[in-house]
């Protein structure tokens, strides 16, 4: 954004000059030197920062083009020597927005990159202002469009839609929407794609495998429902050693995405919570809703998925995943979805296959339990279709991806839980292996928090 631009007269370029030809060699005098250059060197930072940032606000000439161009990196450099880390990362926006609109779409995405990393840690989210934060987003989101990433142009512009609603100033929200509306609106659409109610394409096929999968869900559901203990993962692990649930859950209001056939929500029920479960696939929640009617808890099923949920932003305390959206959801369409229904402060919690266990399961079931030898790539992990699961498609990503996802949502990462297996665990899961488990993390589960 535009620096104050207290040092922009003639007398000071004039003074600066005079000392810095100054040919006294006493301390006084290169003490005087040498603020005289951190003078001049923000003299120039102001100046050419103000400059670019104008001209990327408006129709240009080819010249302009070019002059936008020099004046940003001007400014960077000149930031580089005397400003501190905020300034650099500033004059780092200012050049991805500036290399977005010349259509240098992999030197904008780097440089967009580096700023929301930085803007978006969880050291900085919590302490910047909302243009800067809504500013981020939308700067990632052209550089993201310039570089053909439609994914990330699509989550980011959803996200600063978000947080430019979310600007409380209207001269603050002005400034930000003189770059925001020059970005193009994601096409076919007026809305952006974590707030599209359609159900993704993937969804279908994996209802139909739940619809026949179910029955086979049954016998541990009826076990999950009696337990007095909450128990995770494939070797039901104590949630006395993973501390997924709070222990008090009164006053809360809290929703599990993909809930199968309950029993979370159940657990979470016993504990003082108010429940909403929303599952996709009829046999799942007619399993939930018997065991429901035959504990006579009170939770609230909902015939729906995780992409679009119906209710109303902040609506929830805590929201939840055991496999269900973990697994089966698109990350980049649930993780918005769950941010805008957690209210600030609110807590996800998610469990799913750990990305190492993703690089090491066989293609095959039927070739045995995972092994010790990395079958796929970790960089680019998303969606997965096992060729023995026809029509279905789980997801998963690497844990860069994750976080890189949940600062997007303005979600912190508060704990990262990677399973080991109990010796002496036993599961009814071919494909695990209790060996390799009690060395390697077969699950885990991020514990995230959003920002205030």
């Amino acid at each position: 954004m535009p620096e104050p631009d207290t040092e922009a007269d003639s007398d000071l370029r004039s003074d600066l000059r005079s000392d810095l030809r100054s040919d006294e060699k006493s301390d006084e005098k290169s003490d005087e030197k040498s603020e005289a250059l951190k003078q001049w060197h923000r003299y120039f930072a102001i100046e050419s920062n103000n400059r670019a940032w104008d001209l990327s606000t408006r129709s240009r000439t080819p010249a302009e083009d070019l002059e936008m161009l020099h004046c940003a990196h001007t400014a960077a450099h000149h930031w580089r020597v005397i400003g501190a880390p905020l300034n650099q990362m500033r004059a780092t926006m200012l050049l991805a927005e500036v290399h977005a609109q010349c259509l240098l779409g992999d030197s904008a995405f780097k440089l967009a990159t580096q700023m929301r990393d930085y803007f978006l840690a969880p050291a900085t989210v919590n302490s910047i202002p909302n243009w800067e934060l809504a500013l981020t987003h939308a700067i990632y989101a052209h550089a993201a469009l310039v570089a053909k990433r439609q994914d990330e142009y699509l989550i980011s512009h959803a996200a600063a839609t978000q947080a430019i609603a979310a600007i409380e100033l209207p001269e603050d929200r002005q400034l930000v929407l003189q770059t925001f509306d020059q970005i193009p609106v994601p096409a076919a659409t007026t809305k952006p794609l974590s707030f599209d109610p359609g159900p993704p394409d993937y969804l279908a096929g994996n209802i139909a495998a739940w619809q026949i999968n179910a029955t086979h869900y049954v016998t541990a559901a009826e076990k999950a429902w009696l337990a007095t203990e909450p128990y995770w993962g494939v070797y039901s692990i104590p949630d006395s050693q993973t501390h997924l649930l709070p222990k008090d859950m009164s006053g809360l209001h809290c929703i599990e995405l993909g809930c199968g056939t309950g029993y979370v929500s159940a657990w979470m029920r016993r504990r003082g919570a108010t429940v909403v479960a929303l599952d996709p696939t009829p046999n799942q929640l007619a399993t939930a809703r018997r065991l429901q009617a035959q504990h006579q808890l009170e939770i609230e099923f909902i015939e729906g998925f995780a992409e679009s949920v119906p209710f109303a932003d902040a609506s929830f305390d805590f929201a939840i995943s055991e496999y269900g959206a973990a697994l089966w959801s698109d990350p980049y369409r649930w993780i918005p979805e769950a941010a805008r229904l957690l209210k600030p402060g609110g807590q996800l919690v998610l469990l799913t296959n750990s990305a190492l266990m993703t690089l090491c399961a066989p293609e095959f079931e039927a070739d045995g339990a995972i092994r010790e030898q990395l079958l796929r790539p970790y960089f680019g992990m998303h969606a997965i279709q096992w060729p023995d699961s026809p029509g279905q498609t789980e997801f998963h990503l690497n844990h860069s991806d994750w976080i890189s996802l949940f600062s997007t949502h303005r979600l912190t990462v508060e704990r990262l839980i990677e399973l080991q297996v109990p010796d002496g665990a036993t599961t009814r899961y071919t494909w695990a292996n209790s060996d390799w488990g009690s060395q390697w993390p077969l699950e885990e589960a991020w514990v995230v928090r959003k920002a205030i």
